[in-house]
């Protein structure tokens, strides 16, 4: 079995990379029915470590990389709703009939606004089912920093983590009982308190 890979570059292994255990990834894997075809989303870039992880399954990988997006990084190109929602649209420009399993979104929702989030999440619905999965990283509070960092699979209790080599972008960081409120997409279930203030998240579609 192997991974399809949707993305435009793959990435190389990167250097001064360390590796973070994980003890909410086992509980996200052990939801998913791995015996059947897999479709995954990964918010972040096309790193080698993750398309060699789900090399092991039998997956089709999509890689939309928001970090890098004028979504983020020019952000005054959307001057309405209506276009911040398209550009969202068009990094999830998935196949007709596709539904996301798992959704790898890393500390993504740090760095949306309330109407980012809005877009993101009337962007995403329609590729979510009942048992879609998903894990991310919040902040214990506002007053938490956030390290400009990315992310990558290692294996299912282990995360590849490295320093991201381009300038961090606006932060807008929400502790969880704010996300909840604003990630309308999906229900945050579990969570763990991480020494550097980052929280942990195990999410679902409510669907």
């Amino acid at each position: 079995m192997s991974a399809e890979v949707t993305a435009d570059e793959l990435l190389p292994p990167v250097l001064g990379a360390w590796e973070q255990k994980s003890q909410l990834l086992p509980l996200v894997f052990g939801k998913l029915q791995l015996d059947r075809k897999l479709t995954v989303l990964e918010v972040g870039s096309a790193s080698s470590s993750t398309v060699e992880f789900f090399s092991r399954f039998n997956c089709r990988l999509h890689f939309a990389d928001l970090f890098y997006s004028d979504i983020l990084q020019n952000p005054t190109k959307f001057n309405s709703q209506a276009k911040l929602t398209a550009a969202f649209e068009k990094a999830f420009d998935f196949p007709l009939g596709t539904k996301l399993d798992l959704c790898l979104f890393w500390d993504l929702f740090n760095y949306l606004d309330a109407k980012q989030m809005a877009a993101f999440c009337t962007a995403i619905k329609p590729y979510l089912h009942s048992g879609t999965q998903g894990h991310g990283f919040g902040l214990r509070n506002n007053a938490a920093s956030l390290s400009n960092y990315q992310y990558a699979i290692k294996s299912t209790d282990a995360l590849v983590v490295s320093q991201r080599q381009t300038k961090q972008t606006t932060l807008y960081p929400l502790p969880q009982g704010r996300l909840k409120e604003q990630l309308s997409c999906f229900s945050i279930g579990r969570g763990l308190l991480l020494k550097d203030g980052r929280q942990e998240m195990l999410l679902s579609s409510p669907l």
